[in-house]
């Protein structure tokens, strides 16, 4: 077979394929060039655990009484760039159960919201939520 029935033998087919893969590397191209999202960029990740971190109980301005939280600690797994978490201190993840909305105490289960600095995101909180109850005051 001569070099011009190589070429010219299913040429369509050619051509199409050669379009179809010069349109697929500009698209990539392009993605990687402007760092636009849809193709995931390779980034190193790193996870922290902080365990025993305490949490604190978010209440109106105006409630007084005191309440219990069991557990009072959780463990908080976080991840992101190892710069970051490397410097991370436990004092920047912020934990707190939010009973500003809540009207009765009885045996509440309340969930733990975790609320991490600027590119920090949380993988997990151990446990997912804590059971609150009404401090007794041991005046009376």
């Amino acid at each position: 077979m001569s070099l011009r029935e190589l070429i010219r033998n299913n040429f369509g087919w050619k051509a199409a394929s050669f379009l179809l893969a010069t349109l697929i590397w500009l698209s990539i191209h392009g993605v990687i060039q402007r760092n636009e999202p849809g193709l995931p960029a390779v980034t190193l990740t790193a996870e922290r655990s902080f365990p025993g971190h305490p949490i604190t109980v978010m209440t109106a301005a105006a409630e007084t009484r005191g309440f219990t939280v069991s557990p009072s600690e959780v463990t908080v797994v976080v991840k992101g760039t190892p710069a970051i978490v490397e410097a991370l201190t436990p004092g920047q993840v912020q934990v707190f159960v939010d009973l500003t909305d809540v009207q009765s105490f009885q045996g509440l289960a309340q969930k733990i919201q975790v609320y991490p600095p600027p590119g920090v995101k949380v993988v997990e909180v151990r446990p997912s939520s804590v059971r609150i109850a009404r401090a007794v005051d041991a005046r009376h």
